[in-house]
């Protein structure tokens, strides 16, 4: 985990902090949060323009952060799929 300024890991959610291993990265800073690369990802955004290129061709060559790639979200889809 990077950090950001401004951004305590202590402001996390207890449930979060009692659920997860965190390791912060020393010596590593960000301006920006994850949740700001995933809307990005999915609204079409140039990611080169807020990450390092090399992190940006990552992203884009995993296919991270799409909206069909967010378990979140394909749970969501099957609920909604009616029963055959």
């Amino acid at each position: 985990m990077a950090s950001r300024p401004g951004f305590s890991l202590a402001a996390l959610p207890e449930r979060v902090r009692d659920r997860a291993t965190l390791h912060l990265l020393p010596g590593v800073s960000e301006r920006i949060s994850a949740t700001e690369v995933r809307r990005a990802v999915r609204s079409g955004q140039r990611l080169e323009d807020l990450v390092d290129p090399a992190v940006a061709a990552y992203i884009y060559g995993a296919g991270l952060y799409r909206a069909n790639s967010c378990a979140h979200h394909r749970s969501e889809t099957r609920s909604k799929t009616p029963a055959a």
